[in-house]
């Protein structure tokens, strides 16, 4: 199979070259995505049921812990992976949507995606008993005022989660598989009311 082709939007609808209406059939890639190593698998065999099953998209999760491990350390080896995986799916006929992902923040709230060392202080190490952890968008403060200092950018978080963007683009984005970019996965809100009054 061949990439898929360059998709526009136009009329409300995802457009191929020949300006059919194209719609996407997929799945997220994420199996260990959440955890080191941060990639879904080793080998891309799981991509060919995809393709087998009559599927024309994936969403590769990306995390920016695995980017971005330490402060200024970005690692280009674990980019070159999702670009491996962006090119196997490419070559199988799935284009590729890269979410960003996070849930929860980080992996010390009993998360995932933002990097520890973007929280201040000593987080502490990830926790592994996540019971209910999606409750802790409401209910945890360290996980509010984490979304509260990314929202206010203190520390200029957000323009260094930018930079990490960039750096994925730089690498990722010319690639024709890609798709598209989530920019995050279901961001927190912070300690704004969840209900207006």
């Amino acid at each position: 199979m061949s990439a898929p082709s360059r998709l526009r939007c136009s009329g409300g609808a995802l457009r191929d070259e020949h300006d059919r209406v194209c719609l996407l059939r997929g799945v997220n890639v994420s199996g260990r995505s959440k955890l080191p190593p941060f990639l879904p698998f080793e080998d891309p065999a799981p991509l060919d049921r995809l393709a087998d099953w009559g599927m024309n998209a994936i969403r590769l999760l990306v995390i920016w812990e695995a980017i971005e491990p330490a402060r200024g350390r970005i690692d280009h080896d674990y980019i070159a992976r999702v670009r491996s995986i962006v090119a196997a799916a490419g070559e199988r006929g799935l284009a590729v949507i890269v979410d960003f992902h996070q849930d929860i923040y980080a992996s010390p709230f009993c998360g995932d995606g933002f990097p520890p060392w973007t929280i201040p202080g000593e987080p502490g190490p990830p926790l592994h008993n996540c019971s209910n952890w999606g409750l802790k968008y409401l209910t945890d403060g360290d996980v509010r005022a984490a979304f509260d200092r990314f929202w206010a950018d203190e520390d200029d978080i957000q323009a260094k989660f930018f930079a990490m963007w960039d750096q994925m683009i730089d690498r990722i984005g010319d690639h024709p598989g890609v798709l598209g970019l989530e920019i995050v996965n279901e961001p927190g809100w912070g300690s704004r009311p969840v209900v207006a009054e």
